[in-house]
């Protein structure tokens, strides 16, 4: 589900999650059954990118594209009144 419930990311020196700016991704589909993410992302805001490609089932896929919905639905709700920005 998602939401600010973070427990599983990691968390740098200054306390705050570790988050890489997304340069791209891309997918493909591989034998017919296997679902292909390619994610090109930086450590810095400049610099060179860095890759994770992954093999995702069917049903891994269907649900990863479901949160990602679900967590930009959230992003673009505007705060709730007297909360604090993330």
């Amino acid at each position: 589900m998602a939401g600010e419930d973070v427990p599983n990311f990691d968390i740098g020196a200054d306390g705050f999650v570790t988050l890489h700016p997304l340069v791209t991704c891309r997918t493909g589909l591989f034998a017919g059954m296997t679902c292909g993410l390619r994610i090109e992302y930086r450590q810095e805001q400049t610099g060179p990118t860095d890759t994770l490609q992954l093999a995702l089932t069917p049903e891994q896929a269907r649900a990863l594209a479901e949160l990602l919905v679900e967590l930009a639905v959230l992003a673009e709700q505007p705060p709730a009144p007297g909360s604090q920005p993330s």
